[in-house]
């Protein structure tokens, strides 16, 4: 170049080459969550660093997947999700996993479902050990502590819990948001007449008698009366 070019002649040095590295595709995960104990969901994600105008299916074979290593049994945390399956036509490419594929997958709290009966005591309150906890998977052992209330402390089946401060022992499981069906039943209760007697042909005494199991809050009271015919 030049207008002295042509007082040169240009030689190639000897052993003179050059070359080509692969480009980088990067394995792209969605990220995803499960709660514990459940199958992973349907996994998803892409492939960047494609160049001059290439795609996937002009310059790759194979299926593109993404899989994890999460089972029913990991427990709550993060947990990778790792794209696979694709091979570069030409070793143009190599492929390589983005930082963040290694935390794409969120395993949360399983909630445990409660039912539970107890007799009527006046109080809307269920203590931990008039409950039981279902919705565990795996034999995992929970054991619940605390106690929960209801919207009443009349008779009835309740559905969901008004204030909680039940605790799980296993931190696999939380005590909210699951199924409840908790129901306060009717409390045995009875009336027992005093032994009270009278002289024939005398008016009917005041008549007694005693209240057995009823709650002294509620107020309750009986009369008596004598039994004719």
């Amino acid at each position: 170049i030049g207008t002295a070019a042509g007082n040169y002649t240009l030689n190639q040095p000897i052993g003179l080459s050059a070359s080509i590295t692969p480009a980088t595709l990067m394995y792209v995960a969605t990220a995803a969550t499960k709660t514990y104990g459940d199958a992973n969901p349907a996994l998803t994600g892409n492939v960047t660093g494609f160049v001059d105008g290439e795609d996937e299916a002009s310059v790759t074979t194979g299926t593109l997947v993404f899989t994890s290593p999460a089972t029913t049994s990991t427990e709550i945390g993060t947990t990778a999700i790792n794209g696979g399956g694709l091979t570069a036509n030409h070793g143009n490419y190599v492929f390589e996993q983005h930082a963040d594929n290694a935390t794409a997958l969120i395993i949360t709290q399983r909630p445990l479902d409660f039912t539970g009966s107890r007799p009527y005591n006046g109080s809307n309150e269920f203590m931990a050990a008039q409950l039981f906890a279902g919705n565990i998977v795996n034999n995992d052992a929970v054991d619940v502590t605390g106690s929960a209330t209801v919207s009443s402390k009349d008779v009835n089946t309740y559905t969901s819990f008004t204030s909680n401060s039940l605790v799980s022992s296993n931190n696999n499981y939380k005590v909210t948001a699951g199924e409840i069906s908790v129901s306060i039943t009717q409390k045995a209760a009875s009336v027992t007449p005093d032994g009270n007697s009278k002289t024939y042909g005398d008016s009917d005494p005041t008549l007694t008698g005693t209240l057995i199991g009823f709650l002294e809050a509620d107020g309750i009271s009986a009369t008596y009366s004598r039994a004719t015919g």
